[in-house]
């Protein structure tokens, strides 16, 4: 269950590039936004869809905040909302690991969050 209290603390702060470093650090990822969206897509996907989903995000490479549509999936949503709801969802495993672990690669946004909490 998501604490609200230190979530509403964050997104006060949150935006597309503390949604990208939060990802990139929960995941251990280094790279562009659109493979950030394709591997937080594919991980909660079955991998006979991988390679429509790569399909999609190759569609989109090059473009800002563009939408990436998966009609096999019945999927639409742009970058910022991939991100922004996998920082939701996992909002909980977030603070755990920056409370075991210290803050890291994680932006410094986070901090009141882990305070609040």
């Amino acid at each position: 269950m998501i604490n609200t209290k230190a979530f509403k603390e964050y997104e006060k702060k949150s935006s597309i590039l503390t949604d990208y470093k939060v990802c990139c650090a929960h995941l251990g990822f280094n790279g562009s936004v659109n493979r950030l969206a394709e591997r937080i897509i594919c991980s909660t996907r079955k991998p006979k869809y991988h390679l429509s989903i790569r399909r999609a995000i190759m569609g989109i490479e090059g473009k800002r905040n563009a939408v990436v549509e998966i009609p096999s999936l019945n999927f639409r949503a742009t970058t910022a909302e991939i991100m922004k709801g996998y920082v939701k969802k996992n909002f909980d495993s977030i603070l755990y690991d920056i409370k075991e672990n210290g803050l890291g690669d994680y932006p410094l946004a986070l901090m009141d969050a882990v305070r609040a909490k």
